[in-house]
Protein backbone atom coordinates (compact mmCIF):
# COMPACT_ATOMS: atom_id res chain seq x y z
CA UNK A 1 0.00 0.00 0.00
CA UNK A 2 3.06 2.19 0.68
CA UNK A 3 3.28 2.68 -3.20
CA UNK A 4 -0.61 3.06 -3.81
CA UNK A 5 -0.52 -0.41 -5.79
CA UNK A 6 -2.74 -3.28 -5.79
CA UNK A 7 -2.25 -6.62 -7.02
CA UNK A 8 -4.05 -9.82 -6.54
CA UNK A 9 -1.99 -13.23 -5.87
CA UNK A 10 -4.13 -16.30 -5.34
CA UNK A 11 -2.58 -19.19 -3.29
CA UNK A 12 -3.54 -22.15 -1.71
CA UNK A 13 -0.85 -21.22 1.12
CA UNK A 14 -2.95 -19.57 4.41
CA UNK A 15 0.30 -18.52 5.34
CA UNK A 16 1.61 -17.14 2.85
CA UNK A 17 -1.71 -15.16 1.88
CA UNK A 18 -2.10 -13.99 6.02
CA UNK A 19 1.66 -12.71 5.78
CA UNK A 20 0.99 -10.88 2.57
CA UNK A 21 -2.21 -9.50 2.38
CA UNK A 22 -3.95 -6.66 3.54
CA UNK A 23 -7.17 -8.14 2.80
CA UNK A 24 -7.91 -12.30 1.98
CA UNK A 25 -10.91 -13.19 -0.02
CA UNK A 26 -11.48 -17.63 0.53
CA UNK A 27 -13.20 -18.74 -2.10
CA UNK A 28 -15.81 -21.92 -2.89
CA UNK A 29 -16.97 -22.99 -6.29
CA UNK A 30 -16.03 -19.65 -7.78
CA UNK A 31 -18.07 -17.37 -4.93
CA UNK A 32 -16.40 -15.46 -2.40
CA UNK A 33 -17.12 -17.21 0.93
CA UNK A 34 -15.26 -14.30 2.99
CA UNK A 35 -13.63 -11.40 2.42
CA UNK A 36 -12.19 -9.45 5.04
CA UNK A 37 -8.35 -8.58 6.62
CA UNK A 38 -6.13 -11.32 7.58
CA UNK A 39 -6.84 -11.41 11.06
CA UNK A 40 -10.71 -11.23 10.72
CA UNK A 41 -10.59 -14.30 8.48
CA UNK A 42 -8.88 -15.90 11.02
CA UNK A 43 -10.42 -15.08 13.90
CA UNK A 44 -13.72 -15.15 13.17
CA UNK A 45 -14.73 -17.29 9.82
CA UNK A 46 -17.78 -16.62 8.99
CA UNK A 47 -19.01 -20.13 7.39
CA UNK A 48 -18.03 -24.11 7.81
CA UNK A 49 -16.43 -24.31 4.90
CA UNK A 50 -13.97 -21.29 5.38
CA UNK A 51 -13.64 -22.28 9.12
CA UNK A 52 -12.41 -26.22 7.77
CA UNK A 53 -9.95 -24.63 4.95
CA UNK A 54 -8.10 -22.87 7.62
CA UNK A 55 -7.97 -26.17 9.76
CA UNK A 56 -10.49 -25.60 12.26
CA UNK A 57 -12.73 -27.80 14.29
CA UNK A 58 -16.46 -28.14 13.28
CA UNK A 59 -18.67 -29.47 15.70
CA UNK A 60 -21.41 -29.72 17.71
CA UNK A 61 -19.42 -31.99 20.70
CA UNK A 62 -18.64 -28.76 22.47
CA UNK A 63 -22.73 -28.13 23.87
CA UNK A 64 -22.91 -24.74 21.75
CA UNK A 65 -24.53 -25.83 18.74
CA UNK A 66 -22.44 -25.82 15.57
CA UNK A 67 -18.77 -24.58 16.49
CA UNK A 68 -15.64 -23.72 14.97
CA UNK A 69 -12.48 -24.34 17.21
CA UNK A 70 -8.75 -23.87 16.35
CA UNK A 71 -6.82 -27.22 17.80
CA UNK A 72 -4.76 -25.17 19.70
CA UNK A 73 -7.97 -23.73 21.45
CA UNK A 74 -8.56 -27.09 22.93
CA UNK A 75 -6.94 -28.33 26.18
CA UNK A 76 -6.25 -31.82 27.54
CA UNK A 77 -7.29 -31.23 31.17
CA UNK A 78 -8.22 -33.85 34.19
CA UNK A 79 -12.28 -32.45 34.90
CA UNK A 80 -12.52 -31.26 30.98
CA UNK A 81 -16.47 -31.41 30.09
CA UNK A 82 -15.81 -33.12 27.08
CA UNK A 83 -14.70 -36.72 27.11
CA UNK A 84 -12.96 -38.81 24.22
CA UNK A 85 -10.35 -41.21 23.36
CA UNK A 86 -6.45 -40.21 21.36
CA UNK A 87 -7.28 -42.45 18.29
CA UNK A 88 -4.27 -40.86 16.69
CA UNK A 89 -0.79 -38.78 17.61
CA UNK A 90 1.32 -36.80 15.31
CA UNK A 91 4.97 -35.16 16.05
CA UNK A 92 4.22 -31.47 14.40
CA UNK A 93 7.73 -30.24 15.55
CA UNK A 94 6.57 -27.46 18.52
CA UNK A 95 3.41 -29.76 19.25
CA UNK A 96 1.61 -33.11 19.42
CA UNK A 97 -1.53 -33.15 17.08
CA UNK A 98 -3.81 -35.28 18.66
CA UNK A 99 -7.10 -36.86 17.34
CA UNK A 100 -9.72 -37.47 19.95
CA UNK A 101 -13.13 -39.14 19.01
CA UNK A 102 -15.72 -37.36 21.14
CA UNK A 103 -19.42 -39.07 21.53
CA UNK A 104 -21.68 -37.62 18.75
CA UNK A 105 -19.32 -36.41 16.56
CA UNK A 106 -16.30 -36.21 14.40
CA UNK A 107 -13.19 -36.41 15.53
CA UNK A 108 -11.37 -33.25 16.98
CA UNK A 109 -7.95 -32.46 16.45
CA UNK A 110 -6.22 -31.37 19.41
CA UNK A 111 -2.62 -28.98 19.59
CA UNK A 112 -0.72 -30.48 22.63
CA UNK A 113 2.58 -29.40 24.28
CA UNK A 114 4.45 -30.19 27.61
CA UNK A 115 5.91 -33.62 28.88
CA UNK A 116 2.30 -36.17 29.73
CA UNK A 117 1.36 -36.60 26.35
CA UNK A 118 -1.60 -38.63 26.04
CA UNK A 119 -0.90 -41.79 23.65
CA UNK A 120 -3.30 -43.57 21.07
CA UNK A 121 -5.86 -45.07 23.46
CA UNK A 122 -6.39 -42.76 26.36
CA UNK A 123 -9.44 -41.59 27.38
CA UNK A 124 -9.03 -37.66 27.60
CA UNK A 125 -10.86 -34.91 28.63
CA UNK A 126 -11.44 -31.62 26.60
CA UNK A 127 -11.78 -28.12 27.60
CA UNK A 128 -12.54 -25.42 25.23
CA UNK A 129 -11.39 -21.46 25.18
CA UNK A 130 -14.39 -20.14 25.35
CA UNK A 131 -13.76 -17.19 23.72
CA UNK A 132 -12.16 -18.69 21.09
CA UNK A 133 -15.37 -20.62 19.98
CA UNK A 134 -17.07 -19.41 16.96
CA UNK A 135 -20.26 -19.67 16.35
CA UNK A 136 -21.37 -20.97 12.60
CA UNK A 137 -24.25 -20.66 10.83
CA UNK A 138 -27.08 -22.93 10.54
Amino acid sequence: TRLGLASLYVTHAHDEAFALADRVAVMHDGRIEQLGTPTEVWERPATEFVARFLGYNVTDALGRGRVAVRPDSLRVVADGPVAGVVTARTFRRDHFLLEVKVAGGAPLEVAVTGEAIPDVGDAVRLVPDRAALVELPS
